[in-house]
């Protein structure tokens, strides 16, 4: 279904003013508007669920109240588990010193071979340039901050979304009171593809999450990675953020791996990232996640970019579902269907890498032989 809307996006100019106009706010706000984004997407994700449970007659308050609570207990869960792992990881760090000591004199003294820059100019330079205990001060006082920052958006998070489904007939009737009665038809199919796609594609990342912790964790154990549960769960959750997350995930393994135990198991965490990557984004995002925001990679990091700049590692997270987002909307409205084009997938179908693409090259080449 069309609407008539009239879009600013059709004047260049207003175009511009308007963008720059909503950057400021959101970085201006952000504060604000993090957990109140958080929560609307929080509140598509269960929507379902709360509906389910309204059906079978459960007045809204409790529904609501108990898929949250439902929630909290799995963030919890969710929170032990690495507190636990990464206990285990803290309580093995001094048996690996004199590893790291072997190691990095070796690294030393490939440096050295490489480039003529000798040992003890190198242990200067890294005097001189990286101060451990003042990293170490500044980490310990972010990671406190973090903590803190991170508890308070996932609190003011879980009472938005309260309130946003408690009060979503208000909501769908200011929309209409919005835009008007002769969008009302247009405003329900645009909201009913947005309940779909959020669900689908936030539930989709969770599952991915639980069985790349699982496959990393096995893999990281198989090559001798020590640690393999923490790092396992730890390169899952930075996976969450597209692109740049499993590369720093698999990074940090792979440093950890060469300073602790050696190349050839740095090699291997190496090895493994190509492996898991493939297998990630051929077999297991398609079918689990795939086919609900159809955002083709140059948008997706472009936004990813953006949304560091502006809100961190949260914007870097929400980059995708919000651009699904966007793509619903700008599917619905004529004249923003060049948008929902430039930023879709459409026509980039036969040039995109995998395994039935790479199947059907091998299989013409065998057909010519």
């Amino acid at each position: 279904m069309k609407t008539t809307l009239q879009s600013p996006f059709l004047n260049p100019l207003l175009a511009a003013i308007s963008i720059a106009a909503v950057v400021v706010v959101l970085i201006l706000g952000k504060d604000l508007l993090i957990p109140l984004t958080l929560g609307f997407l929080l509140a598509f994700l269960i929507l379902p669920i709360v509906r389910r449970l309204e059906h079978l007659h459960t007045p809204r308050v409790f529904a609501i109240s108990l898929v949250l609570l439902l929630m909290v207990i799995v963030v919890i869960g969710i929170g032990t588990l690495l507190s636990f792992a990464g206990s285990e990881f803290v309580a093995s760090i001094p048996q690996y010193k004199e590893s790291v000591v072997t190691n990095t004199l070796a690294a030393q003294e490939f440096i050295e071979q490489v480039t003529r820059v000798p040992i003890e100019a190198q242990k200067i330079w890294f005097s001189e340039h990286v101060n451990v205990l003042e990293l170490a001060s500044q980490n310990l006082g972010n990671i406190a901050s973090s903590i803190t920052s991170v508890i308070t958006t996932l609190g003011l998070t879980f009472i938005y979304t309260f309130f946003i489904l408690y009060y979503r007939n208000k909501v769908m009737t200011f929309f209409r009171k919005l835009l008007g009665q002769a969008n009302e038809l247009v405003i329900l199919v645009t909201l009913k593809k947005l309940v779909q796609v959020v669900p689908r594609y936030l539930s989709g990342v969770f599952w991915v999450v639980i069985i790349l912790a699982v496959v990393n964790s096995l893999g990281f154990w198989v090559v001798g990675v020590p640690n393999p549960i923490f790092f396992g769960v730890l390169a899952a959750i930075l996976n969450v953020i597209p692109y740049v997350g499993p590369v720093i995930g698999f990074g940090v393994v792979a440093l950890f791996a060469f300073a602790t135990v050696g190349p050839s198991v740095a090699l291997g965490a190496i090895v493994l990232f190509i492996i898991v990557q493939f297998f990630e984004n051929n077999f297991l995002t398609p079918n689990i996640a795939g086919g609900t925001i159809n955002i083709n990679p140059l948008t997706a990091i472009v936004g990813i970019i953006i949304g560091a700049s502006i809100w961190g590692v949260v914007g870097m997270i929400i980059a995708l579902p919000i651009l699904g987002m966007v793509k619903v909307i700008t599917d619905s409205i004529p004249q923003l269907e060049p948008w929902a084009y430039l930023i879709g997938d459409e026509g980039t179908e036969k040039h995109t890498l995998s395994w039935s693409n790479i199947k059907r090259v091998f299989t013409k080449k065998s057909e010519l032989l």
